[in-house]
C-alpha cells in the first residue's frame, strides 16, 4: 500500500515532507499539516516553511520531533 506521507529530516535543521494536503496551523514552535488520513505535527524552534508546492513542504529551523496526530 502507498504511504500516507513521507518525511526526510536533514540533521535538526530542515525537513522535507511529501503528500501534505494543507497547512492547518503554523507557529515557530509547531507546524501542523493535514494529511489524507490525520495530521502531522512538526515540533521545534524557529520553524518556518521555506517551500510549499503540490503537496511537498520544506521546513527549516531546529526540528525536535515529528508525530502523527
Amino acid at each position: 500500500s502507498e504511504p500516507i506521507y513521507r518525511a526526510v529530516i536533514f540533521g535538526d535543521g530542515a525537513g522535507y515532507f511529501e503528500k501534505v494536503l494543507s497547512i492547518k496551523s503554523y507557529q515557530p514552535e509547531e507546524i501542523c499539516f493535514s494529511l489524507k488520513k490525520g495530521e502531522l505535527l512538526v515540533k521545534g524552534e524557529n520553524l518556518y516553511i521555506k517551500k510549499y508546492c503540490a503537496g511537498d513542504v520544506v521546513v527549516c529551523g531546529k526540528i525536535k520531533a515529528i508525530q502523527r496526530a
